[in-house]
């Protein structure tokens, strides 16, 4: 029977220089196969994709140039949708809180594309700190690792499709969960409670 050596330091799978190398083939391919293709569609067509930020901004346009009992005038809803973004489908009800249309009111004072970019960057920034203060708070993990990890959060499908790329309002929540959950963890019941009220 052959004994089996002993594995040395610095080799194998998750050896620091491995590591690196995957993080660079993860980043790059998260690059490849959604920044670069999503970037190049919006380019050649001139338009976001259909998705749930042309509500978001007609109810910011509707409280711009409109009184704030015209908000929820399903015509006047669906007619200031298909001035922003006009798509194949029918736009239905808009039911969110006014405090909604109110936070996008600065949204729809831009160019509709300009203010899709914004929100975009904005909802990458909170999906960020999100997973920053997880990560930090129950996984601290040297900053290789901590890559990967942001990595793989960032190409999750239903965050790229479902999140980002259709303008939901899913990272302000994920935000506050992770502040609820590292201020519990921490002691702080009434600040997680307070983070999970947003």
């Amino acid at each position: 029977m052959t004994a089996i050596p002993p594995a040395q330091p610095g080799r194998g799978l998750l050896s620091a220089a491995n590591l690196k190398q995957l993080n660079l083939i993860c980043w790059g391919m998260l690059l490849v196969a959604f920044v670069l293709p999503f970037t190049a569609f919006v380019l050649a067509t001139h338009r976001p994709p259909d998705g749930d930020f042309a509500g978001f901004y007609a109810l910011g346009r509707i409280l711009n140039t409109h009184p704030m009992s015209d908000l929820y005038n399903y015509d006047l809803q669906r007619e200031v949708c298909n001035q922003v973004h006009v798509r194949a489908g029918a736009y239905g009800p808009l039911p969110y809180p006014p405090f909604v249309g109110m936070f996008f009111q600065p949204f729809a004072r831009l160019p509709y594309p300009a203010a899709y970019v914004l929100w975009l960057l904005v909802t990458l920034a909170l999906y960020a700190a999100g997973l920053r203060l997880l990560i930090r708070r129950f996984l601290p993990l040297d900053p290789v690792r901590r890559s990967l990890l942001f990595c793989f959060a960032f190409a999750y499908s239903p965050f790229v499709i479902d999140t980002a790329a259709s303008g939901q309002l899913s990272a302000v929540g994920f935000l506050a969960l992770a502040v609820s959950l590292c201020q519990e963890d921490a002691g702080h019941p009434f600040s997680s409670g307070l983070a999970l009220s947003l």
